[in-house]
């Protein structure tokens, strides 16, 4: 019997659907078009959920997330006590609130660890989703009680489930404090045995599902971010030649584990050519309300200027067609270096699709800068080294046939490997083909 090709998806998720976070960005881009009845969300994302891809949201309350035992009791005294906080990842206190010595404290025994939550299927979670009537639980999981949340789902409705995984700091938790070693220990265990009981395993990228599938057995799929190739032509850059003063343009997320110290390095290596005479700024897009006061002020001084994100698509486009430079870059640390070692950024599809000659910053080994070396589509600088990163940048502003090369190889990638129809396609039938397995397999529609 020949079924609807988009069956009714059950997504648990830490971050949902905006135009803020990468991840947001990243579902936004791959439920597009789906069935608006045809998909829900379980999500406890402090970002506001974006209405136009998804309308069913169901946001997660300490009915369903709380602290393991025997800690579960204190959350909501230590919340209150604290002026709003709570020890470790649990959010921010009440703002011009000093924090209570002992509050002080506390949050540095735990550390970023936090105490470990724990997931429960609450009644009133239970009877949401027996309203929407799902066929199969897609989830990216997130902290402990994410990972028991989709097994308490899966299990009371007996859900084949589709798991996402998006970076290793994720799958592989180092976090510092008490419940660190304990938390990574708990997390390997429950990941295992939920990607055991799975019926499709996606990842973000190649490298990541290589890596997966030796370490956990069974089959990784790669289901990256998209674009659209033919939404960028009309924005498409005729001549590359830069322009003076040359634009070095940097949009998207400033995330301490991920490239914040290289995106600061860079920072100061424009204006250390600057100060030599060389005409060149260096551009960031992003949501400033996120970063951290420091890191907001080093990306405010001439000639480094901060901007908000673009609002819309098209702006979006049409700033980083207008760059002469678009700057990937990749923490150098050790901590950062675990997090992203597999990830692939969601800037990355929309950086190819634009055509501008693209620097990679960062170490070698990490799966983003090894795509980039691999495909041809960004020159890479892996030393961390203030006169190297000047010299890629001098290079990929000055040297016309490597823009040329670059940017050729860019757009080939995109329409290659990140096409919005072409992954979309494998999104759909993945999460149709674990749907299946719930009982006769469907007939589905080629792509």
């Amino acid at each position: 019997m020949v079924r609807d090709d988009y069956p009714r998806v059950l997504f648990l998720t830490p971050c949902a659907f905006n135009r803020v976070t990468g991840g947001g960005v990243l579902f936004s881009n791959l439920f597009r078009g789906w069935p608006l009845d045809s998909l829900a969300t379980v999500t406890n994302d402090s970002v506001p959920v974006e209405s136009d891809v998804c309308r069913r949201v169901y946001v997660l309350s300490s009915q369903e997330l709380g602290w393991m035992r025997p800690f579960s009791g204190l959350r909501r005294w230590v919340q209150a006590s604290a002026g709003g906080g709570a020890p470790g990842r649990a959010g921010p206190l009440a703002p011009g609130r000093p924090p209570p010595l002992w509050f002080r404290i506390v949050q540095r025994a735990v550390g970023d660890a936090g105490i470990p939550d724990r997931g429960r299927l609450s009644p009133q979670l239970a009877r949401w989703i027996e309203d929407f009537q799902p066929e199969v639980l897609y989830t990216i999981l997130g902290s402990p009680g994410i990972i028991g949340l989709a097994d308490a789902i899966r299990r009371r409705f007996d859900l084949p489930v589709a798991v996402h995984l998006m970076d290793e700091g994720v799958t592989d938790p180092k976090r510092t404090g008490l419940f660190g070693p304990y938390l990574r220990r708990l997390y390997r265990r429950t990941l295992t045995a939920l990607l055991a009981s799975s019926a499709t395993r996606l990842a973000i990228c190649d490298a990541m599902a290589a890596e997966y599938q030796e370490r956990y057995g069974g089959a990784f799929q790669a289901v990256p971010n998209l674009v659209d190739c033919d939404e960028w032509t009309p924005h498409l850059r005729t001549d590359l030649r830069p322009a003076s003063p040359a634009r070095v343009v940097y949009a998207g997320s400033i995330l301490a584990f991920a490239q914040e110290q290289s995106l600061l390095d860079t920072a100061d290596a424009v204006r250390d050519l600057a100060a030599a005479g060389q005409e060149i700024v260096l551009d960031v897009y992003t949501a400033s309300a996120r970063l951290r006061p420091d890191t907001a002020r080093r990306l405010s001084s001439a000639p480094v200027r901060l901007h908000e994100a673009p609002e819309s698509d098209n702006e979006f486009r049409r700033l980083l067609c207008s760059a002469d430079v678009l700057l990937l870059p990749v923490n150098f640390d050790a901590g950062s270096i675990h997090f992203i070692r597999l990830s692939l950024p969601a800037k990355v599809p929309p950086y190819l699709a634009s055509g501008v000659p693209i620097l990679v910053y960062g170490p070698a080994g990490i799966a983003q800068v090894e795509y980039a070396r691999q495909a041809g589509w960004g020159l890479v600088v892996d030393q961390h080294s203030p006169a190297a990163l000047a010299a890629g940048l001098r290079r990929v502003l000055s040297d016309l046939p490597l823009r040329d090369a670059l940017s050729r190889a860019a757009r080939q990638t995109a329409r290659q490997h990140h096409a919005a129809d072409t992954v979309r396609c494998r999104f759909r039938r993945a999460l149709a083909a674990a749907a299946s397995q719930r009982g006769s397999p469907p007939d589905v529609d080629a792509c």
